[in-house]
């Protein structure tokens, strides 16, 4: 959760809490007089100072506990109370304000043994039923007991807990697919405490509870793209003469359309459109068109516990020809941890096919350097090389993966990381691979609005077999070029930089640099290329 609603939360829960200026006291019944009063700015040095004189007095410890807690110094407070249960350790209420402390700490395992100590000890009121639910809902136990807790709290405190108890009520109705409480919860928040951060937070709640509930989405994003290695030119190789260059600009979209189809019980199940895209400026015979469609069937296994069957399915066409097609099937597993993030552990098998012909290569007399027997063959390969054949990219592979994502920064941060295995069988043995991929992704909400995204994925594709593409170095015209037994080894990074701002309700701009670099032994596939873009995303 993050820090300002707990800050928020210790202040709420404060009653009287505001620091009022007074003279240091003088004594400890003073001092406690003050501390019960909430002045306990003025009041805590000198209970501390009373603690020392009496260190086995539990009223003026509890005392000293509550007023560090008040004061948001809870490391103070924790060592404090922890002192006070060990001289009265079935003192429930030394135990409630020390789950309270421990719980501001982090320490939620040790906040949670505090609580159940407090409750054993006769401890009870909304106080504890705040802490239990709040406990209950990020310890990612059930959000209906989590709810159940809370509401109870606010029937017991009333003010003194409000609105930290119906704020995070909603929050756990939502999670209990009760939208119709999670939303008067919330809206309870805005109306009775307006003009605050947890009225502002509730309006959030409200606007994702909305966006859940309609379970749709529409998206355009359009915009102006700088392509520096349009071709993906490898390092060496000489541009093709129909090609006039390598860079060019385009204009690049992107739409993305899908919903939920249906809900029963615990199934669901919704689809997905995409239709990407871009025309260049001068390389027209890179044009790309690209829809995609995924169907997707997800059951949940328990509070925290998701299960996805998904499909799908795609074609592209470049240049207005066929270029591409692609289907697979996955399956994944969906893990909450409360604060620790979400876990998904998936696989997916696919099948793809390239639609245009490949080449073959003239054969040569079967000695590298020797004169081509077709005379009018610019080079040749060596004999017996059906290239046509060995150069087939059309298969089947499949990938296997976990991934886990991780709030940070009182959720104005996320972390994205994870490792994916990749197996792929090729018709021809030029592109049959195994490969090792890493990956990252981080999102930071700035302030002013701007949201950054870092995102980043590096692979390691050893290929099982050397490669049917001599290096350029070695072409001469006329004369049949060698190929290298070496197996052919590749390495990928995929690099890639946005920031993002909203300007309207339903538009956001946004600019990005990517930066991609395959480094190959086989110079073909050895490129760099840098890709920037300024976009403008309307979505419903």
């Amino acid at each position: 959760m993050r820090a300002l609603r707990i800050v928020c939360g210790a202040a709420v829960l404060a009653v009287g809490l505001a620091p009022a200026v007074a003279q240091p006291t003088q004594d400890a019944a003073t001092a406690s007089q003050l501390a019960r009063e909430g002045r306990c700015e003025a009041a805590l040095p000198d209970l501390e100072r009373a603690l020392e004189a009496k260190p086995g007095d539990v009223d003026l410890a509890l005392l000293a506990g509550e007023c560090s807690i008040r004061l948001g110094r809870y490391a103070n407070a924790a060592s404090t109370l922890e002192q006070a249960r060990a001289l009265a350790p079935g003192r429930g209420d030394v135990a409630l304000q020390l789950a309270v402390a421990r719980y501001h700490l982090g320490d939620l395992e040790a906040a949670e043994a505090a609580l159940d100590a407090a409750e054993a000890a006769g401890a009870a009121g909304a106080e504890l039923e705040l802490y239990r639910g709040i406990l209950l809902l990020q310890r990612a136990a059930s959000p209906r007991a989590a709810a159940a807790a809370l509401e109870r709290a606010r029937s017991a405190g009333g003010v003194a807990v409000e609105p930290v108890a119906s704020y995070y009520a909603g929050l756990a109705f939502a999670r209990a697919e009760d939208r119709e409480r999670a939303r008067e919860a919330l809206e309870r928040v805005v109306r009775e405490w307006p003009g605050t951060d947890w009225a502002r937070e509730a309006e959030r709640a409200l606007g994702r509870l909305g966006a859940e509930r309609r379970r749709g989405w529409l998206s355009l994003r359009a915009g102006y793209e700088y392509d520096d290695n349009v071709v993906l030119l490898g390092s060496g190789v000489q541009l093709p003469t129909e090609i006039s260059s390598q860079r060019d600009e385009r204009a690049a979209w992107l739409l993305q359309a899908g919903g939920e189809l249906l809900r029963s019980g615990p199934w669901s199940a919704g689809a997905a459109l995409g239709y990407e895209g871009w025309i260049h400026g001068d390389l027209s015979q890179f044009d790309l068109h690209y829809p995609s469609l995924v169907l997707w069937l997800d059951r949940q296994l328990g509070e925290d516990t998701s299960a996805r069957l998904a499909a799908d399915v795609d074609y592209a066409w470049v240049d207005n020809d066929a270029f591409y097609t692609s289907h697979g099937v996955g399956a994944s597993l969906f893990h909450r941890f409360g604060r620790a993030g979400t876990s998904e552990l998936g696989g997916r098998l696919w099948r793809q096919n390239y639609l245009f012909p490949n080449e073959d290569v003239p054969d040569g007399p079967g000695r590298p350097g020797a004169t081509c027997l077709d005379e009018d063959a610019l080079v040749c390969g060596p004999a017996g090389l059906d290239e046509s054949r060995e150069r087939n990219r059309d298969g089947t592979g499949f990938t296997l993966g976990v991934l886990h994502t991780l709030p940070l920064v009182a959720e104005r941060a996320s972390l994205r990381f994870g490792y994916r295995y990749h197996h792929f069988g090729a018709r021809g043995r030029e592109y049959s691979y195994d490969a090792h991929e890493l990956l990252a992704e981080t999102g930071v909400r700035l302030p002013a609005k701007f949201e950054l995204r870092l995102a980043a994925s590096w692979s390691d594709q050893p290929f099982r077999h050397a490669s049917t593409f001599p290096d350029p170095d070695d072409l001469v015209a006329g004369r049949e070029y060698p190929l290298t037994r070496t197996r052919r080894d590749d390495w990928f990074l995929d690099t890639e930089v946005s920031l993002a701002r909203p300007i309207t309700r339903h538009l956001t701009l946004s600019g990005s640099w990517r930066y991609q670099r395959s480094r190959s032994n086989v110079e073909v596939f050895d490129y760099r290329r840098h890709v920037l873009g300024l976009y403008v995303t309307a979505s419903l």
